[in-house]
């Protein structure tokens, strides 16, 4: 074993391993171990950047949606002395048809 300061991996082919590989191999691609890893934790830090900016951007809704609504809504219509409106009973609406 030659010494080493790096951290070392030793991996088992798992089905589902094995599964993921199989269509690479079918091809004739090489199988890459340390290009697989490199691509996997690109991917990984892709969808966790993805996941992060979608919270981030659910966040500032929010906080719009609260300060609109601490604003008093403007641009909504909230006259409650008026009658809303209602939906037509069934009846109402056979005897329309």
């Amino acid at each position: 074993m030659v010494p080493t300061k790096r951290k070392r991996h030793m991996i088992t082919e798992t089905v589902e391993i094995e599964t993921a590989l199989e269509p690479l191999r079918a091809q004739g691609i090489p199988v890459n171990f340390q290009r697989l890893v490199v691509k996997g934790a690109e991917a990984t830090m892709s969808e966790h950047r993805a996941l992060a900016e979608d919270a981030e951007s659910r966040l500032q809704a929010r906080e719009r949606f609260l300060d609109w609504t601490r604003e008093g809504a403007p641009g909504l219509d909230l006259d409650t002395t008026r009658s809303a409106w209602k939906r037509p009973s069934i009846e109402k609406l056979l005897e329309d048809s």
